[in-house]
């Protein structure tokens, strides 16, 4: 007699079952591999600061150690810090954040401001002014390099400012970059002060890559930097500390701060 064979099959619960194992590996592994992407992407935005900090020395050798200026006013149009920088970089991607997939350059139609960036110079602490006199910043004389931020990541542009605002991403200030409105930096209204700190928040998980004046770069915790108020009569009592002069204070978030963004209000006096 031949025996009958039988296949077994999996059962409806048993599919079930498996589907839900999947899915369940998958919440898991997912946000992981989101993080480990981002994270790469993050290390390559500090590359990118990397080969600024290369290309500011070189231009530092041939400009007599001044820094490069922010912007270069000439004709009807200004040039930025990226544009000046090209004949060292030889690269327009390197002038971006590698966090955001798609690099934000936009040609002012006026021809009055050039192209755009998502990462910025520090306009007051690091660069120099090469429209106003006296403007010239000499790295070599900051008091403290390694704590003097060169070029961070910024934020992203919004039409809802005007053009001035729009087309010349490519530096801040001290004073509004540390002064953000951290309970509404969406807000447009208040972009000038916020659109460094959104930038962290929305790429780089409230870390912020920076390149500091003696060419070393990292990511620091934003929040060490700001001090999180938009106006700037509640903001000074946290950013400008009576007496304290940096890199000398006592370890307070003024001195911290001041450290970090020179002091633009006395620019270029104090380094």
């Amino acid at each position: 007699m031949k025996k009958k064979s039988f296949h077994s099959g999996f059962t409806l619960i048993e599919l079930l079952v498996v589907i839900a194992i999947i899915a369940i590996l998958a919440s898991i592994l997912f946000p992981v591999f989101a993080s480990a992407r981002s994270k790469a992407r993050e290390i390559a935005t500090v590359s990118n600061l990397k080969q600024l900090g290369l290309a500011t020395a070189q231009y530092q050798q041939d400009y007599d150690g001044a820094s490069v200026p922010f912007q270069q006013w000439s004709g009807p149009s200004f040039y930025g810090w990226a544009v000046l920088l090209q004949p060292y970089l030889k690269s327009t991607s390197v002038c971006f954040d590698a966090q955001r997939t798609v690099p934000y350059v936009q040609i002012d139609p006026g021809g009055q401001w050039g192209w755009s960036t998502t990462l910025a110079a520090n306009r007051w602490g690091y660069t120099s002014d090469a429209n106003g006199p006296g403007g010239t910043v000499f790295p070599d004389q900051i008091v403290s390099p390694s704590t003097r931020a060169a070029f961070v990541t910024t934020g992203d542009p919004t039409a809802q400012t005007g053009p001035g605002h729009l087309y010349d991403m490519s530096w801040v200030d001290g004073g509004r970059s540390s002064c953000p409105d951290v309970n509404d930096y969406k807000n447009p209204a208040d972009w000038d002060y916020d659109h460094l700190y959104q930038g962290t928040k929305d790429y780089h998980r409230g870390y912020l890559p920076v390149l500091y004046a003696d060419a070393h770069a990292k990511a620091v915790n934003i929040s060490q930097y700001i001090g999180g108020d938009v106006s700037y009569g509640a903001c000074e009592s946290k950013y400008i500390s009576p007496g304290v002069n940096a890199p000398n204070g006592a370890g307070t978030q003024a001195s911290k701060l001041q450290e970090f963004w020179g002091r633009w209000w006395t620019y270029p006096n104090d380094k």
